[in-house]
């Protein structure tokens, strides 16, 4: 019997999500193991255990959606999962990749895709600081490794920026911006698996920039374009990503640009919008939020990797 572990969110619907991927797997006969926390796991030798002393090593495949129960340990554990064998989705090193915002940016940009401008500076140098405020006017900037629009922050002036740099003294190495793109009142997602989109939205946003939905941010069904869908699907194919909700904005001139590629799905929609207290639309549009295709959809790619 083939072997699965699923490392997934319990929040925003997520318990009854993982419910059913479950019982799809089971039926499939296939072994799932589910009740561990990637957090909580330790390795002697070359055994990867779970807290209760299940060796992981021992399973196909590990499926892993939990962005807000990530850590620097947990991220150990899934390289030496890697490392073992166990097929990742997504793999390890595209995981990486997508989940530092400065690398992922990087990448897209060496293959020719549409990114904001961006820049990786030290902390202490301020000359060069001041260059990129002088080009880039507006300065978003971002934590490299944090999810949900989380401590991303907007600076009109050094002068501003400076107050800020003073205040985080100590604490960082360098700082990572991006050019602020003026975007209008909402963003698109795409979400992608092995290369085919299986779900659209937009985000409107109520904060005077983000659109995430921590940030008020209101989901709602549109219609993408043909350049949106191919731009997403060059980017998860750059960065090597089986699974990822693609964010894009639209500037004013009407130039499509890729803010973000996720390291992992995020939540299945329709769940999220139903069960999450952020969520105040409790009857989503079904074509865009169909769970049960995009578990399907999920069940059948582990089934084929682990033959």
């Amino acid at each position: 019997m083939k072997k699965v572990g699923l490392w997934m969110y319990k929040n925003d619907g997520g318990d009854i999500i993982q419910e059913r991927l479950k019982s799809k797997l089971i039926k499939n006969n296939i072994f799932v193991l589910n009740d561990f926390d990637l957090r909580d796991c330790y390795i002697v030798n070359d055994k990867i255990l779970t807290s209760n002393g299940y060796d992981l090593t021992k399973l196909d495949c590990l499926y892993y959606m939990n962005a807000d129960e990530q850590s620097e340990h947990q991220l150990e554990i899934l390289n030496a999962l890697s490392i073992s064998g166990v097929k990742l989705i997504n793999p390890y090193n595209s995981h990486i990749n997508a989940r530092d915002k400065f690398v992922s940016n990087f990448i897209l940009r060496k293959n020719n895709i549409s990114v904001p401008r961006a820049s990786l500076i030290p902390y202490k140098d301020n000359d060069k600081i001041k260059v990129i405020f002088d080009l880039f006017k507006t300065v978003i900037l971002k934590p490299r490794n944090r999810h949900g629009g989380k401590g991303i922050q907007k600076f009109t002036s050094y002068e501003t920026f400076k107050d800020f740099q003073e205040f985080v003294n100590g604490y960082v190495d360098n700082f990572y911006f991006e050019e602020f793109i003026d975007f209008g009142d909402h963003d698109y997602r795409i979400e992608i698996f092995n290369g085919n989109v299986i779900g659209t939205y937009a985000r409107e946003k109520t904060h005077t920039f983000k659109t995430n939905i921590s940030s008020g941010g209101i989901m709602r069904p549109c219609s993408v374009s043909n350049e949106q869908i191919s731009l997403a699907q060059k980017a998860v194919e750059s960065l090597k990503i089986t699974t990822s909700i693609v964010d894009i904005v639209t500037d004013r001139n009407k130039r499509n640009y890729i803010l973000e590629v996720n390291p992992i799905m995020g939540i299945l929609v329709e769940a999220g919008m139903k069960y999450s207290d952020k969520s105040i639309i409790k009857n989503p549009d079904l074509s865009y939020s169909n769970d049960e295709l995009k578990l399907n959809v999920l069940v059948n790619y582990i089934k084929q990797i682990i033959e």
